[in-house]
C-alpha cells in the first residue's frame, strides 16, 4: 500500500513534498479499460507522490506522448532509474485521487499488449546511450 503525501501534474513536478534525490523509483499507472490515463507514483517506502494521470501518454502519436517523453527526461536528470508499469482496475484513477492512497486491490494482472510494448519500447529507446556506454565501461573494467 502507497499513501499519497501530494499530487503534482507533469508540470508542476518541483512541487512535490518528497525531494526527486529521496525517491527510490515510479511506478507507471494504467487504467486497463482507459489507455488514455497514463499516471505515475513517486515513491518513498510507503508514501508517495500522484503524477495525476491523463496528461502523459504511451501511444506514439499521440497529443499526450511528449509529457510521457517530458517526464522520462525529468526522471534521468533526478536519476531515478527504477521504472515499472502496472495495470489498475477500472474506477481505480478516481478511488485513489479521492482517498489519497493506493492498495493491493487496485491493481490487476491483465494487461494490454500494446501499451506494455509502447512502454518498453520507449524505455528501450530512452535509455540506448546510456546502456551502451554503461555496458562499454563495465567490459573495459574487467579487461
Amino acid at each position: 500500500m502507497y499513501i499519497i503525501l501530494n499530487k503534482v501534474d507533469t508540470d508542476t513536478l518541483h512541487r512535490s513534498l518528497i525531494k526527486p534525490e529521496l525517491m527510490e523509483r515510479v511506478v507507471f499507472l494504467q487504467e486497463h479499460a482507459e489507455q488514455g490515463r497514463l499516471g505515475a507514483l513517486l515513491v518513498l517506502r510507503g508514501m508517495a507522490v500522484l503524477v495525476r494521470p491523463g496528461s502523459m501518454n504511451l501511444i506514439p502519436g499521440h497529443p499526450g506522448r511528449p509529457q510521457f517523453e517530458n517526464f522520462l527526461d525529468w526522471l534521468d536528470k533526478h536519476n531515478i532509474r527504477s521504472r515499472e508499469l502496472r495495470f489498475l482496475v477500472p474506477g481505480a484513477f478516481t478511488r485513489i485521487e479521492f482517498f489519497n492512497y493506493v492498495n493491493d486491490s487496485d491493481f490487476t494482472d491483465e494487461e494490454v499488449p500494446e501499451l506494455r510494448w509502447f512502454f518498453s519500447g520507449s524505455e528501450a529507446h530512452h535509455f540506448s546511450d546510456k546502456h551502451v556506454w554503461f555496458s562499454l565501461a563495465h567490459m573495459n573494467n574487467k579487461l
